[in-house]
């Protein structure tokens, strides 16, 4: 008896000391995946999963070094540590791929999900003891369009509601847009009356004019192929934050409903609009990107260069605003809202699918040409910086057109939507992409933009490799320096 307890409690003692090993051998991070609406981040994360699922098998990631040296062991996904997180549903998105052929669905809520990346370390005194390693990493996706708050942290209210009179001014014609200003206008005359004095945010007309606004961005978004920013991105995408009061306000153009200082509804919508501010904007960037210590930023450029100048204009103040996040040197408020920690930072145009691969090269250099200073500045930090073209999935192949005796790039895919009796195989031969915001026109109609191919067909996770562009570029900038 007294030998068989001794031999268990050296196999404890060797069971532990086993697991010891493993931790101390093991790294974690957080890689956030940030973008606006339609940027594709559903799309990337399910990509990038599978990608390292299957890179012992069928993926074909020539680029990723520790697979092409044969150190790559495999990978798996694990459980998130805290269970208060909602998972990434991946395996709903491979189901969408696989058996609906349709993209994965766009993300509502903050989600998670962590990978467990196993490997054989470099040659080195450490390695001869215990060359096995492991690379937790934890992917972070949220809905897009609380993106696209950020800037309201520069404005008041009254300067961001000016702000939306002019960008959703090309809209005024939509049903909802006429519902909206009409139930607004029923608000003031009310107010003029004084027959809804004071105002408060339960009012029945005030909160017609709530939902009015919100149904508006709505159909905007849901009726539009034009690259547009809808505020507040919540209003959207509410996540935990449906139905609360905190979602109760909307702009108040005040040259069209003239309003008096003292109007009881005017602090009432101003309170809103702070509380926004303070209590779901400041948080997600806190919350979100605190624990990040890489970053891809994913950006629809294809879609804003064929809104033309103005729409490229406005894409690149939202990123500006998000690498203020990160800008280490500067005073800016936003960077005392959090302390970040930022390492690398992949800045990647997706979709680049859409164009030939002679052009791809544009569409990086139009990329960077956006983030001149903010590139200079991530250097002198000692933040690696890195721009990509990139297909998450790739819907469509190359095809060489011949024309007059010239030889045009062209890409070739399956339409999403077309009647029973037409085939859904479509050629593009797209316009010459811009490589410079010199080159940038009013409007350069590229004429992609209503063009929405559907997903490879006949895939099977692990039995097909998941065409991409150039993600195992991706997988060896965010990852490879630290399985070394």
């Amino acid at each position: 008896m007294k030998g068989i307890f001794i031999k268990k409690s050296i196999a404890n003692l060797l069971n532990q000391t086993q697991k010891q090993l493993k931790k101390a051998s093991s790294q974690r991070i957080q890689i956030g995946v940030t973008g606006l609406s339609g940027s594709g981040k559903s799309t990337f994360v399910t990509s990038l999963i599978t990608q390292l699922l299957t890179a012992n098998s069928v993926a074909k990631l020539p680029f990723v070094e520790l697979i092409s040296e044969n150190r790559w062991l495999g990978a798996k996904l694990s459980n998130h540590e805290n269970g208060e997180y909602i998972r990434f549903p991946y395996e709903e998105s491979v189901h969408n791929l696989q058996q609906l052929d349709s993209w994965p669905n766009p993300t509502t809520r903050e989600s998670r999900i962590v990978l467990e990346l196993t490997y054989i370390a470099k040659s080195s005194i450490w390695s001869k003891f215990w060359p096995e390693r492991t690379l937790e990493i934890e992917l972070i996706d949220y809905p897009g369009e609380w993106l696209s708050d950020i800037p309201l942290l520069d404005l008041d209210y009254f300067a961001w509601s000016a702000e939306i009179s002019t960008n959703l001014k090309q809209f005024r014609d939509f049903e909802e847009a006429k519902i909206f200003k009409k139930k607004i206008r029923s608000l003031h005359k009310a107010i003029q009356s004084g027959k809804d004095e004071p105002v408060s945010e339960n009012n029945i007309n005030y909160l017609q004019v709530v939902e009015a606004y919100k149904s508006w961005l709505r159909a905007i978004h849901e009726n539009t192929s034009q690259y547009v920013i809808l505020q507040p991105g919540r209003f959207l995408s509410p996540g935990h934050l449906e139905n609360t009061p905190l979602l109760n306000f909307f702009p108040w153009d005040l040259n069209q409903f003239p309003l008096n200082e003292e109007c009881s509804i005017i602090p009432l919508l101003k309170n809103r609009y702070r509380t926004y501010q303070k209590k779901v904007i400041t948080p997600f960037l806190t919350d979100f990107f605190s624990g990040c210590s890489r970053q891809v930023i994913l950006v629809d450029l294809v879609n804003a260069v064929n809104g033309g100048k103005e729409e490229v204009n406005k894409l690149q103040q939202i990123l500006k605003n998000v690498f203020k996040i990160h800008d280490y040197g500067s005073n800016n408020w936003l960077r005392r809202l959090i302390n970040p920690n930022i390492e690398k930072i992949l800045v990647a145009t997706s979709k680049a699918d859409l164009l030939p691969p002679d052009q791809h090269r544009k569409m990086q250099l139009l990329l960077s040409s956006l983030l001149t200073n903010e590139i200079d500045t991530l250097k002198q930090k000692g933040c690696s910086y890195n721009a990509l073209a990139i297909s998450s999935i790739r819907a469509t192949e190359n095809r060489v057109i011949s024309e007059n005796g010239h030889d045009i790039q062209a890409v070739c895919g399956r339409l999403e939507q077309v009647a029973d009796d037409q085939e859904n195989w479509v050629t593009v031969i797209p316009a010459d992409f811009p490589e410079s915001v010199k080159q940038l026109k009013v409007k350069d109609g590229h004429d992609l933009q209503n063009i929405k191919f559907i997903p490879p067909g006949n895939w099977r996770l692990g039995k097909d490799a998941l065409p991409h562009i150039r993600m195992d570029q991706v997988i060896e900038f965010l990852v490879g320096d630290l399985m070394g």
